[in-house]
């Protein structure tokens, strides 16, 4: 026996472990990070899929008995939600966004020649120089052909997609027993779990239902006025305005708002007048009447906090940062309240 094993004692042994197995642990969590990082949106689009219609689950199960065929039930209806609308959403914008400004381009010339008629020969001077439209026509169609390739032939697009489902499948069938698996590597008391579990969940709900399920509709109602207006690009500016509406402190109004400004400055008073009128009152009460609804006290967080986790989410875990954001904040703040329960305690 060498001289230095001699000495040791079963504390230093008992040391010794430990800081192994905490090397080990911390090594093999920042390896998983690494092999999981790819799939971070399937897994948490996934997960909130899940837990958003866990009540649907759970219903079912009352009438049909079997987990495995009410998971393979909403796999399916999940698969065909948001296949069928992204098709169509992704075919539509892209010719829409090609025929919209091919046609506002020429439009707007037409206006800017007629209330400043000496800009029309410094237009004609430059077009002519630098072959403006035949140039923007070329882009235009060449943008449209790449990008219908694109999206056609997205592969990773459909690995994520079906990522997501596979995943949503086995959440929706084996999700209480993981659960249960994941609750026995948390240090906290039973009530601390169903603490942080429901938090998580009210927050998922009020993420979902209630900033996308609103967005949409205030997308779907911008669309509708750019429709009536008789203006080109509807499903377009739409999305523009659910995606401006997922934003706090930003909105629909970004767009409808300098719409309507434009129609003043042109001497268009009647659809100035429809366009404040709907995106005040039609628009803007939407929000007010379907939010509290879908959400009531789920989401109880100020507005400027959920802006910077919502942003900051999107830009390191994209899209599916909407998710990932409000959750790490709820993860954060009901850590806070159980640490002062202790010291309170």
């Amino acid at each position: 026996m060498s001289e230095i094993s001699r000495y040791k004692t079963p504390r230093d042994h008992r040391n010794i472990h430990t800081i192994f197995l905490v090397i080990l642990t911390v090594l093999s969590l920042y390896l998983s990070a690494r092999i999981l990082r790819p799939f971070v949106a399937p897994l948490a689009w996934s997960t909130a899929f899940a837990v958003l219609l866990s009540p649907f689950s759970d219903r079912m199960l009352r009438k049909i008995p079997n987990r495995e065929v009410v998971a393979w039930i909403l796999t399916l209806c999940l698969g065909v939600g948001i296949l069928v609308p992204g098709v169509w959403a992704a075919h539509t914008l892209i010719g829409t966004a090609i025929s919209g400004v091919s046609e506002i381009l020429p439009m707007t010339r037409s206006q800017l020649e007629h209330q400043y008629p000496k800009a029309r020969e410094a237009l004609e001077r430059l077009e002519s120089s630098l072959q403006i439209s035949s140039s923007l026509g070329q882009l235009l169609q060449t943008l449209g052909q790449q990008t219908r390739h694109l999206i056609t032939l997205s592969a990773w697009g459909v690995i994520s997609l079906l990522l997501t489902l596979f995943t949503f499948f086995y959440i929706i069938r084996d999700g209480r027993r993981f659960l249960a698996r994941l609750g026995e590597f948390l240090p906290l008391s039973g009530s601390e779990k169903k603490l942080l579990y429901s938090r998580i969940s009210d927050t998922i709900h009020a993420t979902l239902l209630g900033s996308v399920v609103v967005s949409a509709a205030q997308g779907l109602l911008g669309a509708l006025l750019i429709w009536w207006l008789g203006l080109p690009g509807a499903p377009l500016w739409g999305l523009l305005m659910g995606l401006l509406a997922l934003i706090p402190y930003l909105g629909a109004f970004v767009v409808w708002i300098p719409l309507a400004a434009l129609f003043v400055l042109q001497g268009q008073w009647h659809e100035a007048i429809v366009t404040t009128a709907w995106g005040m009152i039609v628009i803007g009460l939407s929000d007010n009447l379907l939010y509290p609804i879908l959400v009531g006290k789920r989401l109880r967080y100020h507005s400027l906090v959920v802006f910077f986790f919502l942003v900051g989410g999107v830009w390191s875990f994209g899209s599916a940062g909407i998710i990932i954001g409000p959750v790490v904040l709820t993860i954060v703040d009901t850590a806070i309240d159980i640490w002062k329960g202790k010291s309170i305690a």
